[in-house]
């Protein structure tokens, strides 16, 4: 699950993340980028970005909170993850999901 704040983005997993993991500078990346609409399928991207994490806590368990202080609605941006759960087992993923306006609940980190 994903959820989109006032200042990053809050994001739930499937099952608990091993804490320790989150101070492993590459547990989280972030960019934004842009297309160019054509009648061709598929295209490049434009004004790619890698954003600035802050911060990176868990709220419980499963959900973590990335602090991003340059949040603003962005037309593609990619969450790239690798992590391990409770049991020691690691899990990567990427998702990928348009930002149309950043929530008005700001979330303090811990």
């Amino acid at each position: 699950q994903l959820a989109v704040k006032e200042n990053g983005l809050e994001l739930q997993f499937a099952e608990g993340i091993d804490p320790n993991c989150l101070s492993d500078s590459n547990s989280f990346k972030v960019e934004r980028y842009a297309l160019k609409r054509t009648h061709f399928y598929g295209s490049k991207r434009y004004n790619r970005e890698q954003m600035t994490i802050q911060d990176k806590p868990l709220l419980d368990e499963k959900t973590v909170f990335l602090d991003l202080p340059e949040i603003a609605p962005a037309w593609i941006m990619e969450i790239h993850y690798s992590l391990k759960n409770q049991q020691g087992k690691s899990f990567r993923g990427t998702v990928q999901h348009t930002v149309y306006q950043t929530g008005s609940k700001q979330i303090s980190a811990r």
